[in-house]
């Protein structure tokens, strides 16, 4: 299980990547904001473990269209409490669907073991999926019309951020996405549209 200083050296490896290739978004990027902790344990409901702990210890703040991780701004802990009450108020509201029992599975409705980790501004998220099961802490996307449907985009937080990095460092390919700069701030290609 990755500790907070596994999670901050590869949020350090990110935006020195993003400092090389788009300074301007990396201006933006500010320290760690963890004072929200409480207020997402609260707003979870109950214990948060221990490696989400760690890695909402050393997500950088950002604005919204800094978007460190493919297609999407990573949220600090309070974001991420307030992203969590505004999609269970809408699953009150709307009731869209069920959920399957075991993490990593489908899921046409938000369910109460997830936690929001990012945005992209247009109703998506990705989150840590803290259903039971051998995925149990993957991460997957929430699309905001479909719910979770698709397999997991990675197993981990560790592995996420790690992809993360790596795509950067190489250029290459992390989900659907490819880094790139647009203006001198970076960007996120579909690899889909690539073909």
């Amino acid at each position: 299980m990755a500790t907070q200083d596994d999670f901050a050296a590869l949020w350090r490896r990110i935006v020195l990547r993003v400092a090389e290739i788009a300074p301007g978004d990396a201006a933006e990027v500010g320290d760690p904001d963890a004072s929200g902790l409480a207020e997402l344990a609260r707003a979870f409901g109950g214990a948060v473990p221990s490696d989400v702990v760690a890695y909402f210890s050393t997500v950088p703040r950002t604005p919204p269209h800094v978007r460190l991780l493919p297609f999407h701004s990573a949220l600090v802990p309070g974001a991420a409490a307030a992203e969590l009450r505004m999609r269970r108020e809408i699953e009150q509201q709307v009731g869209t669907g069920e959920l399957e029992p075991d993490a990593g599975d489908m899921a046409w409705a938000w369910g109460d073991a997830f936690i929001p980790l990012s945005t992209d501004t247009m109703g998506n998220t990705y989150f840590v999926d803290l259903r039971p099961g051998p995925m149990h802490g993957c991460i997957k996307e929430y699309d905001h019309e479909q719910g979770a449907l698709y397999d997991p985009e990675w197993p981990s937080l560790e592995a996420m951020l790690e992809a993360v990095a790596s795509a950067l460092e190489t250029g290459g390919v992390v989900g659907d996405g490819r880094p790139d700069v647009d203006d001198g701030r970076l960007d996120w290609t579909p690899v889909s549209a690539e073909q």
